[in-house]
């Protein structure tokens, strides 16, 4: 599974997010992983719009100590083995 689809899997649709076409347009979230470590939380990305939640989606991935930890950023494919999509949140009604 890719790191976009074990987001879907978590329940956050990166299809319905509203920076879809970001996010397909960079490749973030196309690499190949087991599991991905998952963050959320309430940000105002964009200047003229309201609060929405942040859903950040990391690959994990093994390193030589045996141990298993989030892809570091800065390393080659690190756009590919992260996203983070931005959801409005729903008003109560």
């Amino acid at each position: 599974m890719t790191v976009l689809d074990h987001m879907k899997a978590a329940g956050y649709d990166p299809n319905a997010a509203h920076n879809a076409d970001d996010l397909r347009r960079m490749g973030a979230g196309t690499m190949e992983c087991e599991s991905i470590q998952l963050r959320t939380f309430r940000c105002r990305p964009y200047q003229y719009e309201g609060e929405m939640l942040a859903v950040e989606a990391t690959a994990m991935v093994p390193f030589t100590d045996g141990t298993q930890r989030p892809y570091p950023d800065g390393w080659p494919s690190s756009i590919k083995a992260s996203a983070m999509a931005f959801f409005r949140i729903k008003e109560d009604e």
